[in-house]
């Protein structure tokens, strides 16, 4: 029994830390006007966790932690964010290669670490309903989540 509940205490303990990590690591990240990502360029891809709706579960986790985008257009959407301790920016996006990150090339060695912390928020978040539809070279996309489920689909 004593086991059972030092068990008990360990696990509810890790819950915790996990969900305050989490959390501590939002608090990190803001996003901020995308007139401060101008001339950033392409630093890598996303690591997407839903394979069949990589742009959908792109936007939805952006969406979950930064609400709606205002900056799409032709190919897709972006976010600028922040990362607050540093101040550096950077860019999330969806363009002709897929869901990537974008930099400046002079914070391209401190973006590395900052990219992969966010990449493991965004891992941890849920999915939010929403939809975005746009243009491509191969007619309109509409793309998001519904019930938890991403999607990419051809807008009819």
């Amino acid at each position: 029994m004593k086991n059972f509940i030092a068990a008990v205490i360990m696990l509810i303990s890790f819950e915790s830390c996990s969900q305050r990590t989490s959390n501590e690591t939002l608090t990190e990240f803001r996003k901020t006007d995308s007139e401060r990502i101008i001339a950033t360029h392409y630093l890598k891809s996303y690591q997407h966790s839903h394979k069949e709706a990589l742009v959908g579960d792109f936007l939805s986790k952006l969406w979950f932690n930064f609400g709606e985008t205002k900056d799409y257009g032709y190919d897709g959407y972006t976010y600028a964010i922040e990362h607050i301790p540093t101040g550096i920016v950077f860019s999330a996006y969806n363009g002709s290669a897929g869901p990537s990150f974008g930099g400046f090339e002079k914070d391209k060695e401190s973006l590395s670490e900052i990219l992969n912390k966010f990449e493991l928020l965004l891992k941890q978040s849920n999915y939010a309903d929403c939809e975005l539809t746009f243009n491509t070279d191969y007619g309109e996309l509409s793309v998001g989540a519904k019930n938890g489920t991403p999607f990419e689909k051809s807008a009819e």
